[in-house]
């Protein structure tokens, strides 16, 4: 059995370094745990167990440096004696519950433990129990000194919980019971926050107007995150900058959950949420130039933190008051554990503060899961919801959309038959307004000189030949390919070169294949044939030209075709045959240039084509 005792050492059994006033823990046959709370304490950077000359201390533990040693940010060695009423059998081991942030273990004088960087980029073991089985060989009969040096790193709460000694195979089931509710379960349940948080922020990614469940996913990976620091021993970072990134993210953390539950409670005020998410930034800039402050809470973080805090109570407070005008089970149970949440906070704050005895594990953590597991179902059920409601809006709208089908198929055909109507009745226009513009005005022409009787024949059957030409391509113009001007140009030379010849105009033809005219519809085909029969008449008529080109080609900027004259160019005057031209190629939204040259006239339209529409067209064989 093993006994514990307050007894101080006697000086004849001492060993070489042990302090003749340390606490002597006697233990007997048993090899049960027993606790050790009565120690001596001494400030020293020492890297060996100091001497019995120096300063120590006597201490208790829990001891947290916040309170008895609020400016220590190093190391402090702690030591006690353990006597043996026979001889030591073992083998034993010692367990250190809770301390912050790193120790090794020292049996007299000799180093028989150690777990991790004592130095600089001290290993964080501040949430991690530590054993260290100590071997037979490292006591002796009678009177042992064991020294526990503990290194504390600034703005972490440092300190030492009660330790327990007893046989290893004890110790190390108290260890890995530990282990798994202070990490293990705590690594488990940051897994699952952060895994309900990818989930929803994944739904929030494709509808970005649930900004509720932004702020959820956001606060829970966030918090997830933070939580990491609690099984952290060794971070990717400097110590400074990790802890930086803990405060910063719990923070902000806090901050996205409690704008979440204040949506979640019918509350949106677009101007606190703006606030708030502003306050996080600027306060994360504030904990990055804060000086260090040592042991215990840093009071900017405590004042930074207060605000968020009170926001977090005030949602609270909300949603009771949503809970009691429109009661709901869900909402009764989201309630009850925000409420366990924020309780489990103030825990955490008063561990933090030093307002409770060193070596309380944190609660949050423990907590936080069920809240986001509250609140995942709240999500669920909201959707839930909304699909069953979208259900029978879609029955609704599935017997309406039947009952309206026929209707509309209906009226479709009704519209495709006024639509065949209407399309039939514009062409017929288009072509009478055609006659009526071309063969009408010639075959008026023709009777007048007729009745004049003054006309020779000939002229006449000239113009009753234009008449048929134009009447020839009227119908033309009907068949013809949309967009290709290859073919509208064939066909005015097939219509048209004879009566070009006969007039005593030599025709050349240099057109070669042309990309596909996209707006060359059948209006627009019939005013480019209207505009380029203007230009044909003007050469036969007034110019005293013996010989015409017709050309086009595709350029960069779409189809150019020309007409050139060796003529006696233009008078400088612009009739009404120029100024129809142009009306024409600005209803094509084509360019139009006429250039007098020292021999002839030149008629130049450029009609455009984007690059990326220049297919070529079959070409009109030469």
């Amino acid at each position: 059995m093993c006994v514990a005792t307050g007894a101080t050492a006697r000086p004849a059994g001492s060993t070489a370094i042990e302090p003749a006033s340390a606490p002597v823990l006697v233990l007997g046959g048993g090899l049960s745990p027993v606790q050790v709370t009565r120690v001596d304490a001494l400030v020293s950077a020492s890297r060996t167990p100091p001497g019995g000359d120096a300063s120590w201390a006597a201490a208790s533990l829990p001891d947290a440096w916040a309170q008895t040693r609020p400016a220590s940010a190093g190391t402090v060695w702690y030591r006690f004696n353990v006597r043996f009423a026979g001889s030591p059998d073992g083998p034993w081991a010692l367990m250190l519950p809770g301390v912050s942030m790193n120790a090794d273990i020292w049996v007299n004088g000799v180093l028989t433990g150690r777990s991790g960087r004592m130095d600089a980029g001290l290993t964080r073991h501040w949430n991690t129990p530590l054993l260290f089985p100590i071997p037979d060989r490292a006591w002796a009969a009678g009177d042992n000194v064991v020294h526990v040096r503990v290194r504390a790193a600034a703005e972490h709460r440092a300190g030492l919980a009660p330790m327990l000694i007893g046989s290893v195979d004890a110790m190390a089931q108290r260890h890995a019971e530990q282990v798994f509710w202070q990490n293990r379960l705590v690594s488990a349940a940051n897994a699952f926050v952060v895994a309900l948080g990818l989930f929803i922020l994944f739904v929030w990614l494709r509808k970005r107007e649930l900004t509720d469940y932004g702020y959820f996913a956001v606060g829970t990976i966030l918090w997830g995150f933070s939580n990491v620091d609690m099984t952290m021993q060794d971070p990717p970072m400097p110590d400074a900058a990790w802890q930086w990134l803990i405060v910063v993210t719990r923070m902000w953390s806090v901050v996205l959950i409690n704008l979440f539950c204040l949506r979640f409670a019918g509350r949106r005020i677009p101007r606190l949420e703006a606030a708030a998410l502003a306050f996080s930034l600027i306060a994360a800039l504030v904990v990055a130039v804060a000086p260090a402050h040592g042991q215990g809470v840093n009071p900017l973080h405590a004042l930074l933190m207060a605000p968020v805090l009170g926001t977090g109570g005030w949602v609270l407070v909300v949603m009771l008051r949503s809970l009691v005008t429109d009661p709901k089970r869900d909402d009764l149970l989201l309630v009850l554990v925000v409420m366990a949440t924020w309780l489990a906070g103030l825990h955490d704050m008063m561990v933090a503060a030093g307002l409770l005895p060193f070596g309380h594990i944190h609660a949050l953590p423990y907590v936080a899961p069920v809240l986001v597991s509250a609140l995942g179902w709240m999500i669920a059920g909201e959707y839930s919801r909304a699909h069953r409601a979208v259900d029978a809006l879609n029955g609704d709208l599935t017997a309406l959309v039947h009952a309206h089908e026929a209707q509309l198929h209906e009226s479709l055909d009704r519209l495709a038959r006024s639509d065949r109507t209407l399309a039939v009745a514009a062409e017929r226009a288009r072509i009478l307004r055609d006659m009526h513009d071309g063969v009408g005005s010639l075959l008026t022409s023709a009777v007048r000189q007729l009745e004049g009787g003054r006309i020779s024949t000939s002229r006449v059957l000239e113009s009753l030949r234009e008449s048929m030409s134009q009447l020839k391509l009227s119908i033309d113009a009907i068949n013809l390919p949309v967009g290709d001007v290859n073919a509208l140009l064939a066909s005015l030379r097939y219509r048209l070169q004879a009566r070009i010849e006969a007039s005593g105009v030599e025709l050349h033809w240099d057109v070669g294949p042309l990309p596909l005219w996209p707006t060359g519809t059948h209006d627009a085909m019939r005013h480019l044939q209207f505009l380029l029969l203007e230009a044909l008449s003007n050469v036969m008529q007034h110019s005293q030209a013996t010989a015409v080109t017709l050309a086009a080609r595709g350029v960069a900027a779409g189809i150019e075709v020309s007409l050139s004259d060796n003529g006696l160019g233009t008078s400088g005057d612009e009739g009404n045959g120029l100024r129809s031209m142009r009306e024409r190629a600005a209803a094509l939204s084509a360019r139009l240039s006429v250039v007098a040259r020292d021999r002839g006239t030149r008629v130049e339209i450029l009609l455009p084509v984007p690059p990326q529409a220049q297919a070529v067209s079959t070409p009109w064989p030469p």
